[in-house]
């Protein structure tokens, strides 16, 4: 579970999945922006980097005791990218403007903050909220995202993608209500 954001998703896309970027390691390459042109090395350092960022996140607590039915037990604290993850799987970004996008994650990410303060332990990447709610303030919380979740849903997505979407709300409720008790 390296997934960090369908912005970072865009871009690695772009860069790491590229199989000619290894033989570019510390050469120039031009490139033009807005007109003008720009020389940029290719560092073999953010080769490097990728590979030990995949390690770092391997290593998290959480994903070692993840269970593997359950997809929200890999990212307990950052459950917002579960649901952007199936929303950059299914393509729907695609047609959304970076600012689009951005607005997007936000608000899933503020949707979930308060059940990602559920768990306590492991990699918390973009976490708001720090204090673990009590019981009854977590149930408040549980309730309130799976509403904020389908509203969501109902709004911005149709077909197959809000079906799948919907699948992913319940599964969230699930594990959450599992944590809360």
């Amino acid at each position: 579970m390296t997934y960090q954001g369908a912005m970072s998703a865009q871009n690695t896309n772009k860069n790491f999945n590229n199989p000619t970027i290894d033989p570019l390691a510390g050469n120039e390459v031009e490139v033009t922006r807005n007109g003008q042109a720009f020389k940029l090395s290719v560092s073999a350092y953010i080769i490097k980097l990728k590979d030990e960022t995949a390690d770092f996140f391997a290593r998290d607590i959480n994903v070692q005791n993840a269970n593997p039915s359950d997809i929200f037990s890999y990212r307990p604290r950052d459950q917002w990218l579960v649901f952007s993850q199936y929303l950059n799987d299914t393509n729907f970004f695609d047609s959304l403007s970076k600012e689009e996008m951005v607005n997007i994650e936000s608000t899933l990410q503020q949707i979930t903050e308060g059940l990602d303060s559920l768990t306590q332990t492991g990699i918390n990447l973009f976490g708001g909220v720090k204090t673990q709610l009590d019981s009854y303030e977590a149930q408040l919380e549980l309730a309130s995202s799976s509403v904020a979740l389908n509203y969501f849903s109902d709004k911005f997505l149709t077909g197959d993608i809000k079906e799948g979407f919907d699948q992913l709300t319940k599964q969230c409720s699930l594990f959450n209500a599992v944590v809360i008790v």
